[in-house]
């Protein structure tokens, strides 16, 4: 299947845009701004769309984490510098350099990073056949930018609707 004025395949764009989601922000912006504007076909903006939310929330969550770890390591160098040197001179090692190697959030944006790869090529796998990606808070994220969420239809009261009824004497 083509995209009407770009030419090249929905799933090749498709998979172009989480392949960019991973790699460069600004590129996969470039490429959901170019699409939204030209394309027309639903899957292939959902697509977009999501390649370019879930690479926004992985950014967001490691900047968040590496800000985390930025200010844990700087209240541990201030502590150090405050006088803290005599433990250096009792034990044979660096204090600065266990509270190093005890920085969690270091190792949850590696594992963060990691995870966000692999998910990355599971959906480069999937546009790529053509599919849509559905990422499960992503997907509803999505939707609603979209417009996509179906309005349900309320059921129709026969009593209260405007025909006639049964119970009614035509004059």
């Amino acid at each position: 299947m083509k995209c009407e004025k770009l030419g090249i395949s929905v799933a090749f764009l498709s998979a172009l845009a989480f392949f960019f989601g991973w790699y460069s922000l600004t590129i996969a912006a470039v490429i959901a701004v170019g699409v939204l504007c030209v394309s027309k076909n639903e899957v292939l903006r959902k697509n977009v769309l999501n390649a370019f939310v879930l690479s926004i929330c992985f950014t967001v969550v490691t900047f968040i984490l590496s800000k985390i770890s930025g200010g844990y390591l700087n209240v541990i160098s201030k502590i150090y510098g405050l006088g803290w040197e005599w433990l250096s001179k009792i034990f044979t090692y660096n204090v600065y350099s266990v509270f190093l190697k005890l920085d969690l959030c270091h190792y949850l944006i590696k594992i963060l990073s990691f995870v966000e790869f692999v998910l990355m090529i599971v959906f480069v796998i999937m546009a790529a056949k053509g599919k849509e990606v559905k990422v499960p808070v992503i997907n509803s994220i999505v939707k609603k930018a979209m417009n996509g969420t179906e309005k349900k239809e309320e059921p129709v009261n026969p009593m209260t609707s405007e025909e006639e009824t049964l119970t009614e004497i035509p004059r």
